[in-house]
């Protein structure tokens, strides 16, 4: 077999896959761009994915196309070349028709047997001419496609650039402004808030200089609504973004602080929620939600989400769980780029999240302690449970590793700043989005209820000079005081964010100023899907109050109930019956509340059903056995 016929196959294969590559990248560009969260897809596929679907298309034909002239070699014929165009053809066909859900996998496999049946009559008799084609095709296409890389890895920092450069100055005193957020972090499995478990010394330390806040709550109990009221300042029933995307109805903290000077950067390790396609890529000039290895990257792609789709567990774990490292090694590659600048950095880290999979050295670490889950409530009648008490006790010591993970990195993170010189210049909050479960009322994981441990949150901050050092707050605050605390420890005339600022806290002479006892507000949707059916939240929505001491929740179906957090931590008896009068008195603060604030216009629609099963390889569906999650 002469070496013509191969090039020719393989320049076939190559040029055709590479069209595949970049009609499927900027179509999934595009849709994500225009239809956002009502897209099918989970992962987030950023404009990486431009130049990331070419080069793996176009890999995969060429390696089938390899595979064909091996077998035409070992029988001695020249590669079938018609039929290698017409099989190929049948891919970009079948790639492009499985674009959307809309098109069910058997039809997309007849369009592209017509489409490759089609191809390969054309090409019959006309090998030469095609490959002819091909090879000037493949060297336009493998051009096009250098330019869109180039253009997407330099042209976005060069925008970047531009829009920095045109920003108005910020003031000659401007602080560094550093958000860290611990996904799936409950305050009471940290060290710093007094856990038996040496989980966060270095939290520690960074409480000591700055304040602690010990009653913090989560606006809900999972990632899409809480850093929607992170970055509006507003509560899930004003943002709307309780199951959908966050829209442009209220101003976000980016584009605020972008006005007044400073740059903005999103890194994020949850690449199901914390993403462009939800709308969080507002306001930031750099956001960075796609895959961290190339690994990861291919899942951004068609073929790459069948795949991903198809895989266990394990394997798709290993593809979202961005390591905190990554994302800190990314800011800090960002921060660099224009260190003359002040800058605004929202950072999410990951590795708490179920399943809870420490690395070495950490993994194992407080194996033998002694500390357990606790016991869980004994089952009600006919109630069956997924997971045993030695389970649980696993999931709980993995879940204080990757904690311990998480502070670590902390530490390190410090120390890159301070070898910077940007650290005691640096106004730095660290916080949780949501809690997670283990055991209490039978339930794990978090997206099920808005009981204490699924939404009681850490928050720690750390400014010098404006932040008394080693003050604790016992007040109760929510993390949609967050934007108007940012803003008032800047000192600019920013008034969009609600508030109320948590500097009142230790202002006027150490004494808490405005409201004494705090209060949070808090709302989890209606999920009326049957993978939800073994949560509170199956069968209507949720709402609570925490004031003070107590805890009151109300639900669309199931009543009220009533919780003395103080004397019942664990919230495992309802204390309605004997504190009416509370219980009537929240309430009514609760309607009043809500009354008093804009309510988002949409209802909320929910993940697309071609989305769920994807939700439930990692981590925000429970299993067959309906585990709260």
């Amino acid at each position: 077999m002469s070496l013509r016929p191969v090039r020719a196959a393989l320049t076939i294969a190559f040029a055709l896959g590479l069209l595949c590559g970049l009609g499927e990248g900027l179509g999934l560009w595009a849709t994500q761009e225009f239809v956002g969260s009502r897209w099918k897809t989970v992962l987030s596929a950023g404009p990486e994915v431009m130049w990331v679907a070419p080069l793996l298309d176009a890999l995969l034909f060429t390696v089938f196309a390899a595979l064909v002239v091996g077998a035409a070699r070992l029988a001695r014929r020249p590669p079938p070349l018609a039929l290698l165009t017409g099989a190929c053809a049948a891919g970009l066909a079948v790639d492009w028709a499985r674009f959307t859900d809309e098109i069910a996998r058997r039809h997309a496999l007849m369009i592209g047997a017509a489409v490759g049946l089609v191809a390969w009559l054309g090409t019959r008799g006309r090998e030469r001419q095609v490959a002819r084609a091909a090879g000037v095709g493949a060297r336009v296409l493998a051009a096009i496609a250098l330019l869109v890389f180039a253009g997407l890895t330099g042209g976005m920092r060069l925008r970047e650039r531009i829009v920095v450069d045109r920003l108005p100055p910020a003031p000659p005193d401007a602080f560094d402004v550093l958000v860290i957020v611990l996904d799936t972090v409950r305050s009471d499995h940290l060290s710093a808030y007094g856990y038996a478990r040496r989980t966060t010394p270095e939290l520690e330390r960074i409480a000591a200089e700055g304040v602690r806040f010990d009653a913090c709550f989560s606006t809900s109990s999972w990632t899409l609504p809480s850093h929607a009221s992170m970055l509006t300042g507003r509560l899930t029933w004003e943002h709307g973004a309780a199951l959908d995307a966050l829209d442009g109805l209220f101003p976000v903290l980016g584009e605020e602080l972008l006005a007044q000077g400073w740059r903005t950067g999103a890194f994020s390790a949850n690449l199901c929620y914390f993403q462009r396609r939800f709308g969080f890529r507002r306001g930031f000039l750099c956001f960075e939600d796609f895959g961290w290895s190339w690994f990861s990257r291919f899942t951004g792609t068609l073929v790459g989400r069948e795949l991903f789709d198809m895989a266990g567990g394990e394997v798709r774990e290993s593809v979202l769980r961005k390591p905190a490292h990554a994302v800190t090694d990314a800011f800090l590659d960002w921060l660099d780029r224009r260190p003359d600048r002040p800058s605004f950095a929202f950072l999410n880290w990951y590795d708490a999240h179920d399943p809870y999979l420490p690395p070495p050295p950490f993994a194992g670490r407080f194996g033998g302690d002694g500390i357990t889950a606790g016991d869980p409530p004994p089952p009600q009648p006919g109630e069956t449970r997924p997971w045993t008490r030695e389970q649980l006790d696993r999931h709980h010591q993995a879940y204080d590793e990757c904690i311990l993970l998480l502070d670590t990195e902390l530490g390190r993170l410090r120390a890159e700043l301070e070898r910077r010189g940007r650290f005691e210049r640096t106004i730095l909050a660290v916080v949780g989005d949501h809690g997670e479960a283990f055991g209490e009322r039978g339930a794990r994981l978090h997206r099920g209820s808005l009981h204490r441990e699924q939404v009681q949150v850490p928050l720690v901050m750390r400014a010098p000079g404006r932040i008394p050092a080693g003050s604790v707050v016992e007040r109760v605050t929510s993390v949609a005081s967050l934007p108007a605390t940012l803003v008032d420890l800047l000192r600019l005339p920013i008034e969009v964010f609600p508030g109320p600022s948590l500097a009142e806290c230790w202002r006027d002479d150490g004494d808490e100023a405005g409201d004494e006892d705090g209060v949070a507000l808090l709302e989890l949707a209606h999920h009326p899907w049957n993978e939800y059916r073994r949560r509170e939240c199956f069968d209507g929505a949720l709402r609570s109050i925490v004031r003070g001491r107590w805890h009151y929740v109300w639900h669309e179906k199931r009543g009220r109930r009533l919780y003395d957090r103080i004397a019942d931590p664990r919230e495992e008896r309802d204390v309605l019956a004997e504190h009416p009068d509370v219980a009537a008195a929240l309430e009514q603060e609760l309607d009043a509340a809500l009354a008093g604030l804009q309510r988002h216009p949409l209802e909320p629609t929910g993940v697309m059903p071609g989305e769920r099963a994807r939700l439930a390889g990692v981590g925000y569906i429970g299993d067959e056995h309906g585990d709260d999650r």
